[in-house]
């Protein structure tokens, strides 16, 4: 028996990419985004067969060739010659509805980011657009059917989102916002639905060096882009700038973006260590916001919990931390004394062995971890939390891409 071969098409391909290896070339992969290969398989043309983009670095410079498919071989096109160290990211969107792709990369040389259109036009790859940036998304932010490039360029001169559309039959600058004085450097970029189900975009940035971070909500409307969260007074999207790193995030689950406000919870009588809740936010494309979630996220467990209309308050939280056991107990402040109402365990076992659940609610468990929960039945009677809507509807595992306190 014999390993399955490629097919001969690809075999070609292969020794033209080797040849450029051996003359001196590397691979230049980029370095961000969802295509993180230096050789990427994507169908620029619409007919149903994919070119092949292939990233290298020289000396001096960085190389993008487009490689064609054919009869049983692929054909390399003149490639685009670009002065710089690396390849922050590659994103294929057709921005001008026409059934084909462009290619939209981000040149990096140094601290400067360089994004650059190319279309398959008369047998080469034609430059359509270049910019700086900062960040950058491709995202149908007008509802046409047709996205757009939404480029973020934050330094110490502007702090503006630039709209980039199919405009005459060429990519042109379509709809500009501002955003915060003060936003320094781009910490994320998320678009997705808004209160009212228009579309949004939201820009994470560092603000003021010291004073944590800031989002700006945008959206298109009334024939531009706006930026719905900025107080016409200060330009400033005051009520969006926290201490603490936590990023927007859609955490109830509702398909919103939701923007986080975190709180400081009371203490334990005795215990100094400081515990957050976090509330949630979410605009609609008029500007106006409403409180969506509150939720408790135990990062270093890697949990959260969605706190229900009847949760307690005030209330507080501490922890017992062991080798192979985290006990997080929730207790209510209302009383003369704290009365817990809720522990939940992070237990780490040994392969095959399963800690006794007796009494308590299993709500996650994975290999060796075990996440339980114990309700403490209060001395009135009265129930705060249920079993089946903890484990159903309020407790959720973090996601990977979660940052927080």
């Amino acid at each position: 028996m014999q390993a399955p071969r490629p097919a001969v098409q690809y075999q070609h391909l292969q020794s033209q990419i080797d040849a450029l290896l051996a003359g001196g070339y590397t691979y230049s992969a980029p370095a961000s985004g969802d295509h993180r290969q230096a050789v990427l398989m994507a169908d620029l043309t619409g007919d149903g067969r994919e070119e092949a983009i292939v990233f290298l670095r020289g000396e001096s410079e960085n190389l993008l060739t487009v490689f064609l498919p054919g009869d049983g071989e692929f054909t390399a096109l003149p490639p685009v010659v670009e002065n710089a160290e690396s390849v922050h990211s590659v994103v294929f969107c057709d921005l001008s509805g026409d059934g084909k792709q462009e290619i939209a990369v981000g040149w990096q040389a140094g601290a400067l980011r360089m994004l650059s259109v190319y279309a398959l036009e008369g047998g080469g790859l034609t430059e359509l657009f270049t910019r700086r940036f900062s960040a950058y998304i491709v995202y149908d932010i007008e509802e046409e059917g047709t996205p757009a490039l939404l480029i973020v360029q934050v330094d110490s001169a502007e702090q503006v989102v630039e709209m980039v559309s199919a405009a005459n039959g060429e990519l042109a600058v379509t709809g500009t916002a501002h955003l915060s004085r003060g936003a320094e450097a781009v910490k994320r970029i998320r678009a997705g639905p808004l209160l009212d189900r228009r579309p949004g975009l939201l820009v994470t940035s560092q603000y003021q060096t010291s004073a944590g971070e800031i989002t700006d909500v945008l959206t298109f409307r009334d024939g531009g882009l706006v930026n719905i969260s900025a107080n016409m007074e200060t330009g400033v999207s005051d009520g969006l700038v926290r201490q603490r790193e936590i990023f927007a995030t859609d955490v109830n689950g509702d398909g919103v973006l939701n923007l986080p406000h975190p709180v400081e919870l009371p203490g334990y009588p005795g215990d100094e260590e400081v515990f957050y809740e976090i509330r949630w936010t979410a605009y609609d494309s008029s500007g106006l916001s409403a409180e969506t979630a509150r939720t408790y996220h135990n990062v270093g467990n890697n949990w959260y919990i969605l706190l229900p209309e009847q949760w307690p308050g005030p209330y507080t939280v501490r922890r017992a931390q062991g080798p192979a056991q985290t006990v997080t107990t929730f207790s209510d402040l209302s009383g003369d004394v704290p009365a817990d109402f809720l522990r939940i365990y992070y237990i780490t076992q040994p392969a095959g062995n399963r800690p006794p659940v007796r009494g308590r609610v299993v709500l996650a468990e994975q290999d060796n971890l075990f996440v339980l929960a114990e309700i403490v039945p209060p001395e009135d009677g009265r129930q705060i939390i249920h079993e089946t809507e903890l484990k159903e509807h309020l407790f959720r595992l973090i996601p990977p891409d979660w940052r927080g306190p």
